[in-house]
């Protein structure tokens, strides 16, 4: 699978807008009437992901879906905790992109 920057440069974005979606709903935990919400990716990115050749002009799309009923304390600290994991993962997954790239430019070097 060849994934391209820029499409884990917005898979990164996405999860950062959805961290501060996660920590928002835990700052107002206690809030009345607040209704908690989660960002999600649409089918878009798993697309991209198969493709050899993601389309760069179709942008991946989030969407905003509203969770039903006040906010659950464990529920969202789960969902931060996953958050942080595919963060982590892809931040480790650019990095060996990355490693891959210079060693390449490297080797041309040599040539």
């Amino acid at each position: 699978m060849d994934c391209g920057i820029g499409v884990i440069k917005e898979a990164l974005d996405f999860l950062v807008a959805r961290h501060q979606m996660i920590a928002n709903n835990i700052a107002n935990a206690g809030t009345p009437g607040f209704r908690p919400s989660d960002l999600v990716f649409r089918d878009v990115l798993s697309s991209r992901l198969k493709t050899s050749s993601p389309e760069p002009s179709r942008r991946l799309e989030a969407e905003v879906r509203p969770l039903k009923g006040p906010v659950q304390l464990d529920e969202e600290m789960a969902r931060l905790a996953e958050n942080s994991l595919r963060y982590y993962a892809l931040t480790q997954f650019a990095g060996r992109k990355f490693s891959q790239l210079s060693l390449i430019i490297n080797e041309g070097r040599k040539v």
